[in-house]
């Protein structure tokens, strides 16, 4: 209920009026697209915490490094057009564990990811920090 609550409190605090809210997401599909997956990200970051407070957290429990690529449907906007495989686009990475649950299901995550060209020339590359919350599934 709490996330919900802070959900609201933050949309009425950048628009004012229920009006400018919907004007906004009706004028910025592409922005508004974002927004509504940050929200999602916070409401289940918010419940999640709520449900894992209650018991002992693990803190600074490890860190880890990950590589990969991957092929997007259209041409990687990493990749300069005009060259053979412009599709592919790697991602490197790190992050630090910040809290984790004690039954290793639940992690909270502050990451790092460069993303760039795998092939072709790179047009742009893109580092960025991040928060990143985990919940692992077992399907024993």
């Amino acid at each position: 209920m709490s996330a919900l609550a802070i959900i609201a409190a933050l949309l009425f605090g950048l628009y004012r009026t229920p009006k400018n809210i919907i004007n906004f997401f009706k004028s910025n599909p592409g922005a508004a697209k974002g927004i509504v997956l940050a929200l999602l990200f916070v409401i289940v970051g918010v419940i999640t915490l709520e449900k894992v407070i209650a018991e002992p957290l693990k803190t600074f429990d490890g860190m880890y490094i990950y590589a990969g690529v991957e092929h997007p449907n259209k041409p990687s906007r990493f990749c300069e057009y005009g060259f053979e495989n412009h599709y592919w686009t790697s991602n490197l990475g790190g992050g630090l564990n910040l809290l984790k649950s004690t039954d290793n299901k639940f992690e909270m995550n502050l990451n790092y990811t460069h993303h760039s060209c795998v092939v072709a020339r790179d047009a742009i590359s893109y580092d960025a920090w991040g928060l990143q919350m985990r919940y692992q599934i077992d399907f024993k």
